[in-house]
Order: C-alpha cells, then structure tokens, then sequence
C-alpha cells in the first residue's frame, strides 16, 4: 500500500503537479504516520511544495489555494484562510479548498462550520476520503450515528482503502460490535497484510471475544 502511494508521489512529482503531490502526501501520513521513509519522503516534498509557492502573486484559484498550504504548513493559519476565502470565491468548485477550511475550523474547534465546508467539498465530488473526513467531525460532537453512516459511506467508495475499513472498525469497536469491527478490521488486513494497527485491533478482539 505504501508503495502504491509513493509511486503516485512520484508521478505527480516529475509532472511537477505539487498540488496533487502535496495531496497525496497528506494521506501518506495519515496511513503511515511513524514510517520513516514516509516522513522522509513527505518532508521533501512539503519542503518542494513551500519553495515552489512561496513566492509566488497568486492570481487564480489554485495558486490561492496552493498559497493557502503554504501559510497552514508556517502555522500561518489567518493568512490561510485569507488565501482559502479567495480560492473559492475564485472556483466554487474547488472542492479541496473546502476541505482545506475545514480543517482549518477545526483547529479553531468550530466542528459545525468544519462539517458545512466537508459537505461543500462532497457535493462537488464524492471521495471516500471526504466522507472519512465528515465521519470523524459528527464523532466529535458525540454524533455516532452520523459518524458511522458517513464511514460506511467511506468505504462504498474507496473500497480500496484499508484506512477507511481500519476507521469503521474503530467507531464500531467504540459502539460495542465486536463482529462488525472484526469485520472491517479483517478486511483493512485483507487490503494490507502488513497494517499494524488494523493488526493489532483485530487480534485484540479474536483473543478475548468469542465470535462463534
């Protein structure tokens, strides 16, 4: 799976598309957040993402939102959300930027603007990712039911993610369903054979829960 994303690093890379690199980084990390070759390669291409923007007069929506990044990665969050404003004054469409604001309500604890900019982002495109995303914002206002619809929803379409399934089994485990948690564990396992953590939980609950 590692392999699967530093390919598309690189191919991003030496079409010199950093946004995309920039993006696919970030799921990197969040697959594999002690991996060091992970951290090494993620590192660089952050660093490859802030000497190409930096400097740079931004005059559409994607420098603005490539400008924005920049800003979140130097702590520089107002400056962001200047940056993120115009991007999608610019391009409504630009459904990333609304994920991008997101998170940057988030880190401000505004959860309910966080999940109108997520929504934003998925009436535009229906990523798994995004839904993962919005999953995570219900669970932190204790909304489990919509937490778990929305993860569900995660894996309908990017089945292929064992991240997603890894998350679902999470929220499960943390509703008391042993089976369906074993469920999607077994299943993240399946989609990497090698995911620790997906390893760990489902081994947890094989050696003290009875599944017969």
């Amino acid at each position: 799976m590692k392999d699967y994303y530093i390919q598309r690093i690189r191919n991003y890379m030496n079409s010199d598309d950093y946004i995309s690199a920039y993006m696919e980084c970030t799921y990197l990390l969040m697959l594999l957040p002690v991996d060091q070759e992970t951290t090494d390669i993620c590192k660089f291409i952050i660093n490859r993402f802030d000497e190409a923007y930096k400097d740079v007069t931004p005059s559409s929506a994607t420098d603005f939102m490539a400008v924005a990044i920049v800003k979140m990665n130097t702590e520089e969050y107002a400056p962001a959300l200047e940056a993120l404003q115009s991007a999608i004054a610019l391009d409504p469409k630009q459904h990333y930027s609304y994920k991008l604001r997101a998170y940057h309500h988030l880190m401000s604890y505004k959860i309910e603007l966080a999940i109108q900019d997520m929504n934003n982002a998925i009436q535009i495109i229906e990523k798994g990712e995004y839904f993962d995303d919005l999953a995570n914002m219900y669970c932190m206002l204790g909304d489990f039911d919509l937490g778990l619809k929305n993860h569900l929803k995660a894996v309908e379409l990017a089945p292929e993610n064992p991240r997603l399934w890894y998350n679902a089994g999470v929220l499960y485990s943390e509703l008391q369903d042993g089976k369906e948690a074993l469920r999607m564990f077994e299943e993240a396992v399946r989609l990497w054979p090698e995911y620790e953590d997906a390893l760990e939980n489902r081994n947890y609950l094989l050696n003290n829960f009875d599944f017969t």
